[in-house]
């Protein structure tokens, strides 16, 4: 439980609406397993590219963050090693729980489409 609140410390304010995309994202992809609704995987695939457009500019953000703090710590002559291992822990967490949310539902929506397609078979089997 302590790897999940570092995790979400060191990944910094996007770790919050990633997760919340990433669980609205998996409800919906149970919701498609269990009565595949073929207008569900719109609002999955919208859902997917929302997470993915929010790892791109959480990365961007947290470069722009990293980079800043690098040039004032050289202003003052301290090792800037620290807040580049910051910034790419960040940066990682970030896209390893996207990767994770994005992962799950696509095995989830995945089930779903084979449950659809044997119950199409099933439907034109006379």
């Amino acid at each position: 439980m302590e790897t999940i609140y570092l995790a979400f410390k060191y990944g910094g304010f996007w770790m919050y609406p990633i997760e919340i995309i990433g669980v609205i994202l998996f409800i919906a992809s149970i919701r498609y397993a269990i009565d595949g609704e073929p207008i569900r995987l719109r609002f999955i695939t919208t859902l997917s590219i929302l997470i993915l457009a929010m790892m791109v500019c959480a990365t961007i953000v947290d470069i722009i963050l990293m980079f800043s703090d690098i040039a004032r710590l050289k202003e003052l002559k301290v090792s800037w090693a620290p807040a580049w291992a910051d910034g790419i822990s960040a940066i990682f967490n970030q896209w390893a729980l996207g990767m994770l949310d994005l992962v799950l539902s696509l095995i989830v929506v995945a089930i779903g489409v084979y449950r659809a397609g044997r119950r199409q078979l099933k439907a034109l089997k006379p």
